[in-house]
Formats: C-alpha cells, structure tokens, sequence
C-alpha cells in the first residue's frame, strides 16, 4: 500500500457549467474540492461570496427521510436479504434518474405517513381501551351514566376499598342519615363499585360520612348512555381501528417492495449531497466560479481530458511545503490487498 502523490488544482469556470461540472469531478472520483481562500479575503470579498449551504441542509433533510423510511420497511419485508447480500448494479443514468428519485421521495413519505398513522391508530386504541376498562365495573347499572339525580335525590356513583365492610358502611350512612340507598354493582380486587342514592337535604352529611369509609367518586364527563351502550360503542371504535390499522399495514408490506428503490434514491441523495457540499465550497462572482482542490498525480491525464470539454481554465501545481498539512491523503493498494 501506498501514498499516492497529489497536485494541486485549481479551476476557473462560468457558472452555466457549474452544476455538471462538479458531477464530472464526482464521477472521477479522485478530486478533493475546496474553497480557494484567497479569492474569500478582505480584498476580493465584494468580487467573489461562497455559497450560503443551504440546499446541502435540505438534501440532508432528504437524506434523513429516506433513511427513516428505510428503518421504518424493515420490520415490513416477507423476503429478508442475508447480511453481505451484493447490492445490484446500476447505470449511471439509473442512479440519476430524475423521474425515479422524484417517485422514490414519494414512496418514502407513503412509508412515513403510513407509520405515523399507525402510530396514531395504536394511541388511539390505547386510549379507547382505558376508556372500555373505565365502563365495565359498571355495565350492570341500568341507569345512563350522565343521571346526576332528580328533583330530590342525588345518584353517587363510586368506589371503596375491596375489604370495606358494606354492612359496617350502610350502618354508617344511615346513622348519618335515614333518606339514603347504597347498593353493589360490582367488585373486583381492589374495589367496590357503589350507588348511592341519597335525598339532597341529606347529600352533604351522607358524603361525609361515604368520605370517611374511603369513598372516591367517579364521573363520567361527556358521556351519555349506560355503561353497557357506551361498552358497545367503544369496541365498534376500537374495530374500526384495529381494520385501518390492518389497512395500512397492507400499505407499508406493499411499499416494502420499493425498498430497492430507494435504496437507490438515498445512494443518489448522498452523492448530491456531495455536491452540494462541494458547490458551497466554491467562490462566485456574478458570471463566474473558482475552486481550489487536490487530485493523484496519476489521474492528472483523466483530469485534463475531462476539462477539455468545458469552457473553464484550469492549474496544477506541486504544493508548497506549507501546504503539505492540508493535502489530503490517498492510499493506493497493492495487487495483494
């Protein structure tokens, strides 16, 4: 293995050739790019500005939705790749096809929308779940849950601990008072579940004394119905879920398939990304662009065919021993590695 030695380069261009010129340089693969500092300083400031990043930023936005899409289908394959499975060859007008990176982004979002809605849907379930849970001490109780009382009485609705004595307790509410009604609906092991019925004139005495024993109230907000209508309605929700769910489920096992494709939509990313780096990199004037860089001694003939083609002047020169920290450094392998 060995050190490559390196030119120094610098090129002079019009900007109309900027954007294919840099993707020639990429294709050679062997050009470090760089601004030329000199062109940056306090005299040739107002001539010459470098870019301001920002398209680079949204590439690597892009990058990062394409690689949270390919996350994200991971878990939705049928066919499962080995570990060093090759990945397939593509030309170079396949990787940078416009047509198929612009429909890759579009599947990468189908794939992200379709995760955050089942990520919604999962809440969503969650929380009708707890909401189920919350009816079912009470679905024997034949009175809708929004009945607060009548013109007379009050309805309680709530719990105790699961070793309250209920004799002990009723002996108590109606020592507080005589015009009251308690009853179980149900019980589990950490509750009782209580109604209470209990004239008005009474309600702040007989809550006194449901307090002391423990009594929590429960309410209902909003709801309207019996506990058993509202268990009812509350499944068919969570049906509903559970089928979009399975909906979009469908979806992703389908955009799966795509994954080869933006697999290369990404590999396409990354190099524009590159580029964009690189454009940030350079200097321009209003008509013009400069670059400084480095490229191997032995890939100067590729270079200077490569230039040929443009309207651009270009210099290659040995780097001065100061420079010798910044040159980059290129291995070249041997037959045997």
């Amino acid at each position: 293995m060995a050190i490559l030695k390196m030119k120094k380069l610098r090129i002079c261009g019009v900007s109309e050739e900027q954007t294919q010129l840099i993707r020639q340089l990429q294709l050679l693969g062997s050009v470090e790019i760089g601004a030329p500092c000199a062109l940056t300083d306090t005299q040739g400031v107002q001539v010459f500005c470098a870019g301001d990043g920002k398209s680079a930023d949204a590439l690597l936005r892009t990058s990062a939705r394409l690689t949270s899409a390919l996350e994200t289908l991971k878990h939705y394959e049928t066919k499962k790749g080995g570990l060093f499975a090759a990945r397939p060859e593509k030309t170079i007008g396949e990787l940078f096809s416009d047509e198929a990176y612009a429909a890759a982004l579009d599947t990468a979002q189908a794939v992200l929308d379709a995760q955050d809605a089942r990520s919604r849907l999962a809440a969503e379930k969650s929380r009708l779940t707890a909401v189920r849970e919350s009816f079912v001490p009470w679905q024997q109780l034949p009175l809708p849950l929004e009945t607060l009382g009548t013109q007379h009485t009050r309805i309680l609705l709530g719990t105790v601990p699961a070793q309250t004595d209920l004799e002990a307790l009723r002996a108590r509410v109606f020592e507080a008072a005589d015009e009251v009604q308690l009853e179980q609906i149900s019980a589990d092991q950490q509750s009782l579940y209580l109604l209470v019925f209990v004239h008005k004139c009474a309600a702040e005495a007989v809550g006194a004394a449901l307090r002391e024993a423990g009594f929590a109230l429960t309410t209902f907000d909003g709801v309207q119905g019996t506990a058993a209508e509202n268990i009812r309605r509350t499944d068919e929700a969570i049906a509903a879920c559970e089928q979009q769910d399975a909906e979009k489920l469908a979806e992703l096992t389908a955009l799966a398939e795509q994954k080869s494709a933006l697999q290369l939509a990404f590999d396409r990313c990354t190099q524009e990304i590159a580029k964009a780096q690189a454009a940030d990199r350079l200097v321009h004037s209003e008509k013009t662009f400069c670059l400084d860089g480095w490229v191997p001694c032995e890939d100067v003939g590729k270079l200077e065919a490569l230039l040929s083609g443009f309207c651009c002047a270009w210099e290659l020169t040995d780097p001065a021993p100061e420079e010798y920290p910044d040159v980059p450094v290129k291995l070249k392998n041997n037959k045997l590695t």
